[in-house]
């Protein structure tokens, strides 16, 4: 009896230690303009009209101002997908601020055009931009 027992809380054990998973938060290098730049099929310029949480995304709703690479037209809507949480590596983007983004395109039900993006893509506070910074987007069209 005493056998079956140790056996029985071995397994429980074992089993226990297998399904537990090793969580892990987001990690990525540096965000760097001209490598993301390079990489992304959208650069713009936005306003944040709004966001919300909708399953594992945060959807964020702008206002394009400048399109440095892309086909979104200035004054156009898009909708910037992110995850949900930073954990995730998702970007929380503040209502009324505008942002340089960087990101690819994606798809989602949506009348607007979708730019993905994450930590991991270079995404500033416009007024954040540095000479340098400026100087590469304005030399790119």
């Amino acid at each position: 009896m005493f056998r079956t027992m140790i056996f029985t809380l071995a397994i429980l054990i074992c089993s226990s230690a297998a399904m537990i998973q090793e969580a892990e938060a987001c990690s990525c290098m540096a965000p760097d303009l001209i490598h993301d730049y390079n990489h992304a099929d959208h650069v713009v310029s936005v306003k944040v009209l709004k966001s919300k949480i909708q399953g594992g995304f945060r959807v964020h709703k702008a206002r394009v101002g400048r399109t440095f690479k892309g086909c979104i037209e200035s004054g156009q809507k898009v909708i910037i997908l992110t995850p949900s949480t930073g954990a995730s590596c998702g970007v929380d983007l503040k209502k009324g601020r505008k942002y340089l983004v960087t990101g690819l395109q994606g798809y989602w039900n949506t009348k607007h055009p979708v730019i993905l993006t994450t930590l991991c893509n270079f995404k500033t506070p416009l007024k954040l931009l540095t000479d340098d910074e400026r100087d590469f987007l304005n030399t790119r069209y």
